[in-house]
Parts: structure tokens; sequence; C-alpha cells
């Protein structure tokens, strides 16, 4: 790749912001507003010129360059004022099970210790199927933090709103894992809207994390595009495909889904006491259900946390970090 021609296409990207935002705040007067235009101009014919030229910057090399100018505009988790929503569907499949033991043994490991956090059961929307109940699970993995919306919609909206209140009304940002349909989201974010939680503040500090296409297809349209237009929703890939597998829904994320029967055995006797009970509980949840989906892994007697590729991106995890279900089994699960 040929370094003299990135380095012309970022000052030229640099410079472009510089003089837009000093025309746009009126700190230039006419006549050199339009100097600066011209030159603007004649940059950009002269950095076209030389990208024709340099034929090995090729057209993904470029869309690199820019995604990772544009990458440190996203949002980071804070933990001193931030909280984490974890709501999970459980129905009709298990892979909701799986990624609660996963999550609970991400939220004990020092990586994430101390954040706040509060999780949601039966967050769903207009699926059909078998509702999975986790209760126990929920209890060992969350204490008194969460809230069983399967048994009292009602009820449960309600402790999610006064929970995230406090939050916004501190300048925190609210990281919603969407391990299910946008339906609750919904309902909780029009009561704070209501209780007079200024709309901006919800649109900006609420951040909503999705990474199926299924579960945005089982929720009411409306409820849905209500979410996408009061909040920040942030759509990723999907969990079940791994890195740059289509199709691309935006930020990359791991496979969190295996038919290796080897994973399942090692949680269930790991060395860390907490990880190893949260999996023995998950494992004893799933089969007094029945489920036994022909497409699941966990039937083969494989694992699926695939929701996880949500924390994933909520707490910047890499790659090298816990890029792959072995990665994560180090660090979280056998560690």
């Amino acid at each position: 790749m040929n370094h003299k021609s990135v380095n012309i296409t970022l000052i030229w990207l640099n410079f472009y912001i510089f003089v837009n935002q000093l025309i746009y705040t009126h700190k230039m007067n006419s006549k050199l507003k339009f100097k600066s235009l011209l030159l603007l101009a004649c940059i950009g014919l002269t950095n076209c010129e030389t990208e024709s030229v340099n034929n090995d910057i090729n057209t993904t090399e470029k869309e690199e360059l820019l995604t990772s100018k544009m990458a440190n505009s996203r949002p980071y988790f804070n933990k001193s004022k931030d909280i984490l929503i974890a709501q999970f569907d459980n129905k009709p499949d298990a892979d909701d099970i799986h990624s609660l033991a996963a999550l609970g043994c991400m939220l004990k490991h020092s990586d994430l210790r101390g954040i706040k956090y509060f999780a949601v059961q039966g967050a769903y929307g207009n699926q059909g199927g078998r509702f999975i109940n986790a209760a126990s699970l929920f209890n060992k993995i969350f204490g008194s933090k969460w809230v069983n919306a399967k048994a009292n919609r009602n009820n449960a909206v309600n402790k999610i709103k006064n929970t995230v209140r406090p939050i916004l009304n501190a300048n925190g940002k609210v990281w919603v894992q969407e391990a299910g349909q946008s339906t609750i989201t919904k309902l909780w974010i029009q009561r704070l809207i209501a209780e007079g939680v200024p709309a901006s503040r919800i649109k900006s500090n609420v951040i909503v994390v999705q990474h199926s296409k299924w579960n945005e297809d089982h929720t009411n349209r409306a409820d849905l595009n209500y979410v996408k237009n009061k909040a920040t929703y942030q759509q990723i890939d999907d969990g079940n495909r791994g890195f740059g597998s289509a199709p691309n829904r935006g930020p990359n994320t791991p496979s969190y889904r295996t038919n290796n029967k080897s994973f399942l055995r090692r949680a269930k006797n790991s060395r860390n006491r907490t990880a190893r009970d949260y999996w023995r509980e998950a494992d004893k949840i799933i089969k007094a259900s029945g489920f036994n989906a022909s497409h699941s892994s966990i039937p083969k007697g494989g694992v699926d946390f695939s929701d996880c590729v949500e924390n994933y991106w909520i707490f910047n995890r890499t790659h090298g970090q816990i890029g792959n279900v072995a990665k994560f089994w180090n660090r979280y699960v056998t560690n």
C-alpha cells in the first residue's frame, strides 16, 4: 500500500473537515469562503489524480481508512456512570440460557468488575414458541437486579424505567443488550419521556444494541421504528456467523456458536467454581425444557451464546481477547 497516498488522503480529509467547520460556524468572510472552496476543489482533484495513479490503493483500503477515522466517534462504556440493561426473550430458543451463563462469567471477571447492570427475563415480541423459564439462573447471576417481564410486564417496565432514570439524570449512558425484541424497550422509553426525561437525552444516552435480524423481524414494526427514532440504535453483525460474514449489519463480531461438545463439558467441570455453577444450571434448565430444535447447536452438545456479541461490542472487547469461543472460554469460563 502506498503510504504517500494515504497521507494525502488524510490531509485532505482533515482540511475538508476544518474548512467546513469554519464555514458553517460563520467564522470566514465571503471572499475567504470562496477562496477556501476553490482550494478544496483543487485539493480534491489533485487527490483524485494521485489515487488514480496509485493502483495499489483499492476501494477496500480506502474504506478501511475512512472507517478507522470514524471509529473513534463511537461511545464507550464508562464504569463510573453507565449501566448495562441485559434483556433476554428466552423464547423460543435456548441460546439465551447459554448467553446468560456466558454474560454471568464476564461480569465476575476483573475486566467488568464493578459495572452497574440490570437484567430482564421475557423481553420477547411477537414470536411464537415455548418460553424457557430461567429464573434460577437469573437469581444466581444477578441476585435482586433483574425482573421477570413474562410474569408481569407492567411491573417490569416500571422497574427498568426506575433503574435507568437516575443514570440518565446524571448524564450516564444506558446500554441495552437486546437479546430479544425491542417491544419492552419501547415501553420503558415511552414512560421516561412521559415523566419528563428530555427526548434529546434519551436519543444520545440510550444505546440499543442488536445483532439479530430475526429479532428485528419478530418485533412489531411500529415498536421497532419507535426505538430506532427515540434511542441510538446500533446494529452489529450476527453472533452466529463470525467476523466478516455476510450480511454486513455493522461492526464485525465473533461467532459465539459451535457444535464442538468439549466446550460445554469443560464449562461444567471448570476450576472456576462460579462459571461451573452457571453452566451446570444452564444445562439443567435447557434439558428440563425439552428444547431440541434441529437448527441449534445446543441439542447437539455444543454451545450457543451468540447474544453475547452484543456484550463484546458494548464493552469494547477485542478479537485478541475473546474473538472466538476458545478465547472466550480461556478468559472467562475456564480461567
